[in-house]
């Protein structure tokens, strides 16, 4: 890659769409703070529909869609927007009633995501230890180092880390809260299995495609993926072949606080994650934004 390579930076969507038939477009740090939605970014994917450009969202949420539908719904998304929801919850759920029914199930993350694993052919278990996998919508404990004792011993017996949030990282209002992937690296870099689900897996965009129904109907280029992790939304969509657009103001804003034009890559390449945040930006996107807007 040139170090002359330039990413253009986008004032809003309008001008950049031709030949798109497809939007997929990330939830929290994009349409939401995890407390209000943007308007801008509202007013932007009503746009798109308005154009005829078909849009899914697609989160690494940890929840099935369809509890993600309502609280999309009480947070006033319209009601035209909540028909296409793809979340790696739901992606896991369904992994495990496919391959795992039967299995006992230990659910690592907060008792207020119980969502996230209701209602599942398993027997749940109260320790990992005595586990066949685990489910990880979260953390147990305040740091994903914390994990590192259990997590030895669960790697000792062999069992499975699911997990349902490949975030390392999401900000709610202007606090950083720590995700399930964090916890996965861990269990990785041990050598336990682990089975990721949603963003950056080829399989979470695939899904999307299907959802909206254009599986056999596009091209890749076609699609645009608009996110705000390079390390999962950026990295899925190049994967993917899809244009990709980044959203600076959210996982990474203090790295782009005073963004407003184009930047070369070496400078986007290099620059500091969030704590949590692994990986590399080995990708480039096609384009970066401040907020989402029309």
């Amino acid at each position: 890659m040139s170090k002359n390579t330039v990413v253009p930076h986008w004032d809003g969507l309008k001008g950049h769409l031709d030949g798109i038939k497809l939007v997929i477009c990330d939830l929290w740090g994009v349409m939401h703070n995890g407390l209000s939605l943007f308007p801008d970014a509202v007013d932007a994917v009503l746009a798109c529909r308005q154009q005829g450009i078909k849009t899914v969202f697609l989160t690494n949420a940890p929840k099935p869609a369809t509890v993600i539908k309502g609280q999309l719904r009480d947070k006033g998304l319209p009601e035209e927007l909540l028909d296409n929801i793809v979340s790696s919850g739901s992606q896991t759920r369904d992994y495990v009633r496919e391959k795992l029914a039967g299995k006992k199930l230990y659910h690592m993350g907060l008792k207020s995501d119980h969502q996230a694993v209701e209602g599942l052919p398993v027997t749940r278990v109260e320790d990992c230890i005595s586990a066949d996998f685990i489910f990880a919508s979260g953390l147990d404990y305040k740091t994903a180092e914390d994990h590192v004792q259990v997590l030895e011993a669960a790697k000792e017996r062999g069992v499975l880390f699911l997990c349902a949030n490949p975030d390392r990282v999401v900000h709610v209002g202007d606090r950083e809260w720590i995700c399930a992937g964090a916890v996965a690296d861990i269990y990785e870099t041990m050598g336990g299995t682990v089975h990721w689900f949603g963003k950056p897996t080829k399989g979470a965009f695939d899904a999307c495609l299907k959802k909206a129904g254009l599986s056999d109907k596009i091209k890749d280029d076609e699609v645009l993926v608009i996110g705000d992790s390079l390390l999962t939304d950026i990295t899925g969509a190049v994967n993917a072949g899809h244009k990709s657009l980044l959203i600076t103001s959210g996982i990474h804003r203090d790295s782009f606080r005073d963004l407003s034009q184009e930047i070369h890559w070496p400078a986007l390449k290099g620059l500091p994650k969030p704590d949590g945040e692994g990986g590399s930006a080995d990708y480039m996107p096609t384009a970066v934004m401040r907020h989402l807007r029309f």
